[in-house]
């Protein structure tokens, strides 16, 4: 009788597709994985402004704001500036977001409305719109850390949920205000570098992402709080994760971390660094480790879990598998690799030297002000009302 025909109710999960593509869209970057579409969908330079197939609109008022979390590994890529949005009630600024971001968006939201690419992408503005406006006003130093970049990571680790994304960031916020991390300098911890058990490795892996190499468990939280902030400022531009690749030659029960250290290193990775982690290679941890890393798992994210992997130098499959992430070829002889590049203190400390001028100059920008709010001290995050 005129009108459009009835759609079609059907289970999303259960009418899932066992089979995926990648549509020529997310194709242009090759670091993007596969990403698991319902159904496949061709797109051209956003051109279907947010319509799914079937070429009816969706605003953000069709979604839920509970989601689940998206299937497979998300990488960072290059980036691609959005010619629309949805409309919203909250302003919605030209915003540049990742490739990457769009198929994390993709993987929670195709399977189940049938989104597009295009859509995926202005939906994703719209929570990075809609996060930075209920965060309110930032001070310097706030703003310059809430980047786009940082607001993803934080929607992502959230599931894509704009209240649990604020309280997270807003209590890193606070973290941030009391524990200082972009002043920690080298020669406050370069004590605990002296034996090289953690730093910034000077080869990359396969996408360029910064490794942090340690082989001790031994380090203090403020060393490796160090560690992270400096390979953070050592990432190439677009990319926001890094890699891990931990020794674990002579470790012992015995000079294990305490489980206290554990699950205070674990809470600072998890809630003040979220989705910084690309992988996480343990190499020749001993049988006596898996009681201990059953202990650790308890207080891991499952996506952080997946993100480990144990490797043996006598186990070729497990070789293979860092070696698809980091190049035999830069790889230190130690670690199975070719390269016979050995740590050096002093070289070490030079470079850090030269880093933290560049933290310095970074950060500089708000050195004076303090503000509180709920109680804390909090100079990322200033009321409204503030003066």
């Amino acid at each position: 009788s005129g009108g459009p025909p009835p759609r079609k109710q059907t289970d999303p999960v259960q009418s899932r597709s066992p089979s995926w593509r990648l549509p020529s869209f997310l194709c242009a970057s090759a670091s993007v994985r596969v990403i698991p579409f319902r159904r496949p969908v061709c797109v051209d330079s956003c051109a279907t402004g947010g319509r799914r197939d079937s070429g009816e609109e969706r605003t953000p008022d069709d979604y839920p704001r509970e989601t689940r979390r998206g299937e497979g590994e998300r990488n960072s890529s290059p980036t691609l500036a959005a010619p629309f949005s949805f409309s919203s009630s909250f302003p919605v600024a030209p915003v540049v977001v990742s490739l990457s971001a769009i198929a994390s968006v993709g993987a929670c939201w195709f399977h189940r409305f049938r989104l597009s690419a295009a859509g995926a992408l202005a939906f994703l503005r719209t929570l990075i719109n809609e996060l930075k406006a209920v965060l309110g006003p930032l001070s310097p130093r706030g703003d310059k850390y809430c980047s786009v970049a940082c607001l993803t990571r934080y929607l992502e680790a959230r599931n894509w949920n704009v209240a649990k994304s604020r309280k997270m960031l807003e209590d890193s916020l606070k973290w941030r205000a009391a524990y200082r991390p972009e002043d920690i300098r080298w020669p406050e911890v370069s004590v605990e570098g002296e034996t090289g058990k953690m730093y910034r490795a000077s080869f990359r892996d396969r996408e360029g992402r910064t490794v942090v190499n340690t082989s001790s468990h031994e380090g203090q939280i403020r060393f490796l709080v160090y560690c992270l902030e400096n390979a953070i400022l050592s990432l190439p531009e677009g990319h926001e994760k890094m890699i891990w690749l931990i020794d674990f030659t002579g470790w012992t029960m015995a000079n294990a971390v305490p489980i206290k250290t554990a699950r205070e290193t674990v809470n600072i990775l998890q809630n003040h660094y979220p989705e910084r982690l690309a992988m996480a290679f343990l190499f020749n941890p001993p049988k006596v480790f898996e009681a201990f890393w059953k202990v650790v798992k308890y207080f891991l994210d499952p996506r952080t879990i997946e993100k480990v992997k144990f490797v043996y130098l006598k186990d070729e499959e497990s070789m293979k598998v860092m070696h698809k992430y980091i190049d035999p070829e830069v790889l230190p002889v130690e670690f199975g690799g070719k390269s016979n590049v050995v740590y050096n203190h002093e070289e070490f400390s030079e470079l850090m030297a030269k880093d933290d001028i560049k933290t310095a100059s970074m950060w500089a920008a708000d050195a004076q002000t303090d503000h509180v709010i709920n109680g804390n001290l909090a100079p990322e995050a200033r009321p409204a009302a503030a003066e």
